[in-house]
């Protein structure tokens, strides 16, 4: 989980993108054969964006746990 602050007039898909593809790209520039593991692609296209009011740890694990599902199915 990351918790994470921007400017409110910045959009979420826009530092989701921004936060996976600097990762990414550090990633694979320090670990060269993970590059060919993962095909290229190190995350998988979905995310969560709530806010830590609305937002219970139940809900968010139950989250995390889906999306691990989904992405050992590929």
């Amino acid at each position: 989980m990351v918790d994470l602050v921007t400017h409110r007039n910045c959009a979420y898909q826009t530092t989701v993108k921004a936060l996976k593809g600097v990762s990414a790209r550090h990633l694979f520039q320090r670990f060269p054969a993970l590059k060919k593991r993962r095909s290229g692609h190190l995350w998988s296209p979905s995310y969560y964006v709530g806010t830590a009011g609305t937002l219970s740890a139940t809900t968010i694990q139950r989250y995390i746990e889906r999306a691990e599902q989904v992405t050992q199915r590929r």
